[in-house]
């Protein structure tokens, strides 16, 4: 079992991988047979090469993403309640860049062995971050 500031370590490279913009930084913090689930996914992912590719994806859309959040540790899990800020700048949901800055929030729950995430779920303001790109209407007051 990792220690309570071993966890945290893990978390803040996490974090500082995602600002970083690079997704192979990323990957490295992921076991090879990583498996998740994303609300804003169909399907889940599977392995260290798909939390690449979904962050690569990420990327494109939004070059300039700013991770910031803060974590609850309990053991080998992590919860994680962050927002990402950006310039939706490609394709993202299969939305078209839109030039629009939004603010997602979202909750990742991770399992830790060996060091590296071991699976996880994410679950994101979906509805939120098409309000901000204008395809869903703003809600009443």
């Amino acid at each position: 079992m990792m220690s309570q500031t071993a966890v945290e370590a893990l978390v803040t490279d996490l974090f500082e991988a995602l600002n970083s913009g690079d997704p192979g930084r990323v990957g490295a913090l992921y076991a090879a047979d990583y498996r998740g689930n994303d609300v804003g996914q169909a399907g889940g992912v599977s392995g260290r090469e798909a939390v690449v590719r979904s962050y690569s994806r990420l990327i494109a859309a939004f070059p300039d993403a700013r991770f910031e959040g803060e974590s609850l540790v309990s053991g080998e899990r992590v919860a994680l309640i962050w927002t990402m800020h950006g310039i939706h700048r490609g394709p993202f949901l299969n939305v078209p860049a839109t030039g629009r800055e939004v603010e997602i929030r979202g909750v990742s729950v991770l399992a830790i062995a060996d060091g590296r995430f071991a699976s996880g779920t994410r679950i994101w303001d979906v509805a939120g971050f098409l309000r901000q790109v204008r395809l869903i209407p703003e809600l009443p007051e």
